[in-house]
């Protein structure tokens, strides 16, 4: 273990050769293990026969469950070949505990492995964790993985699969997460194919994609309360969602729609529930549909119980009145429709009253208390 101000650096023995070193491997190893303000920097990973090994370019962990702290893995590489994934850290099962750690500057011989790669089954957890500046794509997740994300923040990622990418029944939990910035050619912020995953309280802004914000393919994934603004899609008519074939709940969130598209493209998914939640942005359709949507979503037939028009799912059209857009503060103002606007059957908000839609909720003040400024 290093200390701060004093880390312990794993690194290529030159600082100019090209082919680096193999990484980080902790196979099996004892539950107890813990790395804390420790660097891996520049490792190369290649391709092997035996193809565990050519996964997690700065750190690779299998079988096991070891703790790291205020670690940094940057600028290293796995290269061409199969099972690629993870260019800065690949976690093949256990249940590995990562805090306040930053994945940065890695890259693959693919554009789509991620900087952090989960699979076989794997439970890792990272508590305020920065995955920024990826050229590989910020988080993939396949393989019954089941790892946990709580108030990350995964920024400014690039490649085909740019934020985070989901797949083959991955069950993955976001928890009050920041999914901003990231750039890819399909997909710019989350993609689901044939996932359970969970996002919960999370802000997924500026993203760019031909489906910038969320994209679902089958599975039965759950927005809960998350806040998806200012994406802009590189494809006409995409949406800034789009849901396909799938059981997904979009429930108390606040979504906007950009230039070229609806919030909101249906494809075969007239079962996907979309309710008590806030549709706002550019003048136009909220909703697109190619073969079907919920019937009746988006027609106004209701009043919810702020008095506010809705359609028959509690879905309103108003803007939320951020604090400020421009600034990238999208808590809610005293004067906001969204304030216990949010499904009623949720957990309440903080100060005990009922949900607020969206990822950051208004805190209203009780007798005698004074309010002071909070900024996520």
């Amino acid at each position: 273990m290093g200390e701060l101000g004093d880390s312990i650096v794993f690194t290529k023995r030159y600082a100019h050769a090209d082919s680096g070193w193999d990484g980080i491997r902790l196979l099996n190893v004892d539950d107890a293990s813990r790395m804390e303000y420790c660097v891996a920097e520049g490792a190369r990973k290649s391709y092997s026969s035996y193809f565990p090994y050519s996964r997690g370019g700065g750190v690779y962990i299998s079988g096991c469950s070891p703790a790291f702290a205020r670690c940094s893995i940057r600028n290293n590489r796995t290269q061409l070949g199969e099972y690629v994934e993870g260019g800065g850290l690949a976690v093949i099962g256990g249940s590995p505990n990562l805090i306040q750690c930053e994945i940065t500057g890695n890259s693959s011989g693919t554009n789509w492995a991620g900087s952090v790669y989960c699979g076989n089954g794997s439970a890792a957890r990272f508590e305020q964790c920065l995955i920024s500046q990826n050229s590989c794509g910020g988080v993939r997740v396949e393989g019954s993985g089941r790892p946990v994300f709580v108030q990350c923040q995964i920024l400014d990622n690039s490649g085909e699969l740019a934020g985070i990418y989901l797949s083959e029944d991955s069950g993955a939990v976001f928890q009050d997460c920041i999914i901003a910035g990231n750039s890819g050619y399909h997909y710019g912020g989350v993609a689901a194919h044939s996932s359970s995953a969970r996002l919960e309280r999370c802000l997924i802004s500026r993203n760019v994609g031909r489906i910038p914000g969320f994209y679902c393919t089958g599975g039965s994934p759950r927005l809960i309360q998350c806040t998806v603004v200012g994406n802009r899609s590189t494809q006409f008519a995409y949406g800034t969602i789009l849901l396909s074939q799938t059981l997904a709940e979009i429930n108390s969130c606040i979504i906007e729609r950009d230039e070229n598209g609806a919030a909101i493209v249906f494809s075969h998914s007239s079962t996907a529930q979309v309710i008590y939640s806030d549709f706002c942005g550019l003048p136009g359709s909220m909703f697109g549909s190619e073969a079907g949507g919920p019937p009746g979503i988006g027609i106004v037939a209701l009043t919810n119980a702020n008095g506010d028009s809705c359609d028959a799912y509690y879905n309103i059209f108003l803007d939320p009145q951020f604090v400020d857009t421009a600034a990238g503060d999208y808590h809610l103002t005293a004067g906001s429709p969204c304030i216990d606007a949010g499904d009623p059957a949720l957990d309440p908000d903080p100060d005990g009253t009922v949900a607020d839609m969206g990822a950051f909720y208004y805190h209203q003040l009780a007798a005698g208390e004074e309010r002071t400024a909070v900024r996520h």
